[in-house]
């Protein structure tokens, strides 16, 4: 019969081999450590989201570093990845990628009654941006009331109701001239 290990003894084995790889013995150089650590970063990625394109390194006596990429199928908060290295970028800037900004500034504005959370709608009929806000209930109940739009007519977006949606989920409509960005702090409402 084979052995059975659990979820929390795999990880157990996995977190030894990353940071002390000589104590069980096979991972006994440092190109073997590395590439072990490679491919457990893919493996996070493709279950996880982003991508691997180079192998891990080190430089001198730092820790052995893995760079991770963003891509499609990583969560636009940065999934697993978001909590690590803030001063890291998920994604290089692309020149001829779409900008997302005038999606934000020419959508649907709204602030939570109860707490001030801004979200914001935008007005993206390209697909590329999802709804901005505080990831809860709220955010859930306002892309279902623009889900319940038809989105088949071009002029769909310019026809919601944003009254009608805000006075249903207890939130203030944000007026045009009340929009701002700060490249420090991102959107905000004046």
């Amino acid at each position: 019969m084979s052995k059975q290990i659990t979820a929390a003894e795999l990880g157990l084995i996995v977190n030894v081999l990353l940071t002390k790889p000589t104590i069980f013995g096979e991972l006994d150089s440092e190109g073997k450590h590395l590439d072990f650590m490679t491919e457990i970063a893919k493996v996070v990625c493709d279950h996880c989201g982003g991508e691997v394109w180079n192998s891990a390194s080190r430089v001198g006596d730092e820790p052995a570093l893995i760079g991770i990429h963003g891509n499609d199928s990583l969560p636009d908060d940065g999934g697993v990845w978001k909590s690590f290295d803030p001063e890291g970028e998920l994604y290089d800037i692309d020149p001829d990628a779409p900008d997302k900004a005038p999606c934000f500034q020419e959508g649907h504005w709204y602030t939570r009654l109860s707490d001030g959370a801004l979200f914001i709608v935008p007005d993206d009929r390209e697909g590329y941006a999802e709804t901005y806000g505080p990831d809860d209930d709220t955010l859930e109940a306002l892309d279902a009331a623009y889900r319940q739009a038809d989105q088949n007519a071009p002029d769909w977006f310019d026809k919601i109701d944003r009254n009608d949606i805000a006075k249903r989920l207890n939130l203030i409509r944000v007026q045009d001239f009340q929009k701002r960005f700060d490249t420090e702090t991102g959107w905000y409402k004046a």
